[in-house]
């Protein structure tokens, strides 16, 4: 049986799948692109902070927002509770 975090992680895989990346690519170029000079002064100009996540700790923060989310929208009567 999968935990909440190795769920998120495979349903994140599939759907990158059927988009036709490979996630591992797109992490390792992203996790550089938030190194880059150019990103910094982006972030700086527009008064933002950057929280790159990739892989498995991005596969955790996903599950911990999904649960959050369907906790609040089952408080309000737009989702059933898990």
């Amino acid at each position: 049986m999968f935990n909440e975090e190795e769920k998120a992680r495979a349903e994140i895989d599939a759907l990158l799948a059927k988009a036709g990346w490979q996630a591992a690519a797109w992490s390792e170029a992203l996790g550089k692109a938030v190194q880059t000079d150019d990103w910094k002064n982006q972030l700086e100009a527009n008064n933002a902070a950057s929280n790159f996540l990739a892989g498995r700790e991005f596969a955790k923060w996903l599950a911990a927002e999904h649960n959050d989310t369907r906790a609040v929208m089952s408080d309000l009567g737009l989702a059933k509770s898990p």
